[in-house]
């Protein structure tokens, strides 16, 4: 019974971290629509349509208004002065922001962008490879990886191990998030759509 009262509460731990962050961005994203549906309220009074497919066009202009000003931002950060700017927001303000870093990293990492975070890597003496994922890479050559714990992601613990004992696979984020939530389940076909960089040494 203590063992089980302890899986739960690190689960739910681990579980509140994750969920914490999404629902300041969904708050705050929630607010924005609010705030330009009372906007586009007078523009979508004069066209000649009220909703589309059952939804509101206020709502649908909204919508458009918050991917323009994304895409908008997105070229903004392109140029030299906004990488910049961009740099110093970050350092200063958000990063002060609990789970904000985390938030950047995955969807960074789902989106595809960088290098494949998940890998294989030998924890212990033997043949026996955990499957894990690249948190980042110290400047004397190891790697710091994060080893989570079946069937929650967000569950684990760090190690820090030699190069030699670590190979990515090219595979995403999601397959290996989504691999570890089915007790591995998927695995075998992970493994076998991709490739491996730097396999571990014996």
């Amino acid at each position: 019974m203590k063992g089980f009262f302890e899986f739960f509460k690190t689960t739910a731990v681990g579980g509140f971290f994750v969920i914490l962050p999404i629902l300041v961005v969904v708050l705050l994203l929630g607010q924005a629509l609010a705030m330009l549906d009372g906007l586009m309220v007078p523009l979508a009074e004069r066209l000649p349509v009220e909703k589309v497919g059952g939804v509101e066009v206020a709502f649908l202009l909204s919508l458009l208004a918050v991917a323009l000003l994304c895409f908008a931002a997105g070229l903004v950060l392109r140029t030299g002065m906004g990488a910049a700017a961009n740099a110093w927001i970050e350092r200063v303000i958000l990063e002060r922001v609990p789970g904000y870093t985390m938030v950047r990293n995955l969807t960074g990492r789902f989106s595809g962008a960088g290098e494949s975070s998940v890998a294989l890597a030998r924890l212990q003496a033997g043949d026996a490879l955990a499957l894990v994922f690249v948190v980042e890479r110290t400047e004397d050559g190891q790697v710091v990886v994060f080893q989570p714990l079946a069937p929650t992601p967000t569950v684990g613990s760090l190690h820090v191990l030699p190069e030699s004992d670590v190979r990515v696979l090219e595979v995403s984020m999601a397959a290996g998030v989504n691999c570890v939530m089915q007790w591995g389940v998927g695995t075998a076909e992970m493994l076998a759509g991709s490739s491996l960089a730097g396999p571990p040494q014996s």
